[in-house]
């Protein structure tokens, strides 16, 4: 019956959807940032320093950088997201031990379909291997490929892989050379992730009160329910209505419970893994969405080892395979109805207005990314005085308010002259601030605000150096 034409026309719907979701996608400013680090790096040294300030191991970047050798730049990210969206999509549908319509949910899932296998970030290479470890759990050698890759990928996967090798070391199935080489993975992976002296988080830091906590409940709520909603509608990566942000959170701490029952191993797992999220809110910074929905991929992994193992799977944990499955056609419809990010609409809005060659600034320092790697215009770094396509996460100047923003622009064109300014909220008019044109938010919620800043007697004269004048153009295909 699975090899029946019924089953493969379905498997090839999932294959050509999630195809279509990765080539109808547009890159927000993670991606951009991990393909430029990759591409625009001269030398792995260079390299190397710039994971310094990104606080990312470097395997995902070595990936995009092999891809750009064969296929170059702009194809980089569609081209890794659909070899490893396939991949990961082959292993849940035709490897795991669940029944065929449960394997169909995990595929469709929010978290598979679209999170990980179409925004395309080392997670999508962390969430594949592992899924591959846990195929691979009878093959004892081969098993360690993934596990020893998983501490490259990400911090949060690496702490998978102690979940998983812990399990081996209880199931007394360790191979000693594989455990070595992840160990030495696992150390030279926090060696890379070691931080510049100067390095400024773009994440802000916690206040240590109860705020971590309801935050923590409002991201876990959608790992229940992956239904990304904003004030305007849907948008991804904001938590649900504040009701269901501050209830649904507690259906899936039981279904944790309930599916865990009895297994020592999975339980300590899954909420020691919660449990470590719920440190980071409330101690150092809050996460995102994508990054707390890695537990409901955990869940369903150690589910895939228990049903091996000849575990039922309880009827909470079957329900929520449903719901995640339509809240990933529903994402699905969402993607394929609007863009993710605006960017190349604000970058043709730039080359229609004739000011590819102005001088241009930004605020925040990263909004500009997306159409700095399509159109290759740099930005002035406000409060440092160089001009930058990659974001380097050093000092740079804050405003608290829009305010404070213009003030300052408009101080910058008394003194230098007339130049132009790439914003994400709409700044207060006046005789020296023009709007030039406005680009809608796409599904991620970033909006783009193009404005002339001077009276227009006289253009910006000075020439700004490089922020990092040893990268060069993305344009150009690396050498391995």
């Amino acid at each position: 019956m699975e090899s029946g034409p019924l089953w493969w026309a379905i498997c090839a719907f999932v294959f050509l959807l999630q195809a279509v979701l990765v080539f109808r996608h547009e890159p927000f400013v993670d991606e951009w940032q991990a393909l430029q680090i990759a591409v625009q790096s001269p030398d792995m040294a260079i390299l190397l320093e710039n994971l310094t300030y990104e606080g990312h191991p470097p395997l995902w970047h070595l990936f995009l950088r092999a891809i750009a050798v064969l296929a170059g730049p702009y194809l980089a990210l569609p081209v890794a997201a659909l070899v490893l969206g396939f991949a990961t999509q082959y292993l849940i549908l035709f490897r795991s031990p669940f029944p065929r319509h449960l394997r169909l949910l995990i595929a469709l899932s929010e978290f598979v379909l679209f999170e990980f296998n179409t925004v395309s970030r080392s997670y999508t290479l962390g969430v594949m291997l592992v899924f591959l470890a846990v195929a691979l759990w009878d093959r004892r050698r081969l098993f360690w490929i993934a596990i020893v890759l998983l501490p490259l990928t990400d911090f949060l996967f690496g702490v998978i892989s102690v979940f998983i090798v812990w399990f081996r070391w209880r199931e007394r199935d360790i191979w000693w050379p594989g455990a070595a080489a992840w160990v030495v993975a696992g150390v030279f992976a926090a060696w890379t992730v070691l931080p510049a002296p100067d390095v400024v988080p773009v994440y802000r830091p916690s206040d240590h009160d109860i705020t971590g906590l309801i935050v923590w409940m409002a991201r876990v709520s959608a790992v229940m329910l992956p239904y990304q909603v904003g004030d305007h509608g849907p948008q991804w990566d904001m938590p649900l209505p504040v009701a269901a942000s501050m209830i649904l959170w507690l259906p899936f701490i039981a279904i944790c419970f309930v599916q865990t029952r009895g297994r020592f191993e999975d339980r300590v797992a899954i909420f020691a893994f919660l449990g470590l999220l719920l440190v980071f809110f409330v101690a150092l910074y809050a996460l995102m969405n994508r990054h707390v929905m890695l537990v409901g991929i955990l869940l369903i992994v150690l589910q895939w080892r228990a049903v091996k193992q000849g575990h039922d799977l309880h009827l909470l944990f079957r329900a929520w395979l449903w719901i995640i499955a339509a809240m990933g056609l529903v994402t699905a419809g969402i993607a394929l109805s609007r863009p993710f990010d605006t960017a190349p609409q604000a970058a043709r809005k730039i080359r229609q207005l004739g000011l590819s060659e102005a001088h241009w600034a930004v605020y925040p320092a990263q909004h500009g990314q997306g159409i700095s790697a399509m159109t290759g215009i740099r930005f002035e770094k406000i409060g440092r005085d160089c001009m930058q396509d990659v974001i380097r996460w050093d000092r740079r100047m804050e405003f608290d308010d829009t305010g404070e923003l213009s003030a300052w622009l408009v101080q910058r064109s008394a003194k230098q002259g007339t130049f132009y300014f790439l914003g994400s909220s709409a700044l207060p008019p006046s005789s020296v601030i023009r709007e030039l044109a406005r680009v809608p938010a796409g599904y991620d919620g970033k909006r783009y605000f193009l404005y002339r800043i001077g009276d227009g007697e006289r253009e910006f004269a000075d020439r700004l150096p490089a922020c990092l004048p040893e990268m060069r153009a993305l344009t150009d295909r690396p050498a391995i």
